[in-house]
């Protein structure tokens, strides 16, 4: 599928392509209108005059807890991530 291409030629595309992936494994796909930015787990990607550029992304309720000392992690991860996060902020 090329963007690039006449808007109704690529909209035919975008539905076959659309059509073609719900034939996969009897899965159910769910898809969003084709954008030049998209938010891929903790990071924002665009394509940006033909170059792809990346920024952190961070959700809008970031409560940026962090994991309770009494959890099933080793000692070592508590701190680990305290320290982590002083180095960042330095």
């Amino acid at each position: 599928i090329s963007s690039n291409a006449d808007p109704a030629v690529f909209q035919q595309q975008w539905a076959e392509f659309k059509s073609d992936m719900q034939q996969w494994y009897g899965l159910t796909w769910t898809f969003t209108e084709p954008s030049n930015t998209v938010d891929f787990m903790d990071l924002t990607i665009s394509i940006v005059d033909g170059k792809i550029e990346t920024t952190i992304f961070e959700k809008s309720q970031n409560l940026y807890l962090y994991i309770p000392p009494h959890s099933s992690h080793p000692k070592g991860v508590l701190t680990g991530l305290v320290f982590g996060q002083v180095q960042n902020e330095n």
